[in-house]
């Protein structure tokens, strides 16, 4: 809610219908998709420390270790500066999210570029307070323990299958799965899986 409160300019009337509502969760979604890609590789006290600085005092910017860091921050405390404009901010985040996944997807072992995104991400938490929750828990909001007990259960039930080329089997765990409104992501790191 706090994503989609903030898509709407405090000087402006809230509108509030359905499609947008759907639009800040995508852009929600996109943010702890990142996030979860970065897990792990958290931002070192050297990074955080001077990104924090650099949200107090513009000319520590320059102190940045990455030039995509240093212009993702000077674009958006640009636009945050910019009578609080928030669309403006909204769309040098989605940049950097798309900018970011585009480096991850060219070279996903590369523990500075997760480590500046992790920066970026935080700062987007500490300015904005989105991004906050833990990605794995942001995915599976909702569910009991359960419900999370049966689905690791069935994903468990697939891997085994795949690991014996029932495929068709497999390929039946993931359908029911889909239908129960969970989605099964096959990864380097394993079967992940978030509520859809």
């Amino acid at each position: 809610m706090r994503n989609y409160l903030l898509g709407v300019h405090y000087r402006l009337i809230l509108n509030f219908n359905e499609e947008d509502l759907l639009q800040s969760k995508k852009r929600l979604d996109k943010i702890y998709r990142l996030k979860k890609r970065v897990q792990g590789h958290t931002a070192d006290s050297i990074t955080l420390t001077n990104t924090i600085e650099s949200l107090q005092n513009t000319s520590a910017i320059k102190s940045i270790a990455t030039k995509a860091q240093k212009e993702f921050l000077e674009s958006l405390l640009e636009a945050l500066s910019d009578d609080y404009n928030i669309s403006k901010a909204l769309s040098v985040i989605e940049d950097m999210l798309s900018y970011s996944n585009e480096m991850l997807d060219k070279n996903p072992k590369d523990k500075a570029q997760k480590q500046s995104i992790s920066a970026n991400l935080q700062c987007i938490e500490f300015l904005l307070g989105l991004g906050g929750k833990d990605a794995t828990s942001y995915f599976q909001l909702g569910l009991s323990e359960e419900q999370k007990t049966h689905i690791q259960a069935q994903i468990e039930k697939r891997n085994e299958a795949k690991k014996f080329k029932d495929y068709a089997l497999a390929d039946s765990i993931r359908e029911a799965l889909r239908q129960e409104g969970i989605e099964i992501m096959d990864t380097p790191e394993g079967t992940t899986w978030e509520k859809i």
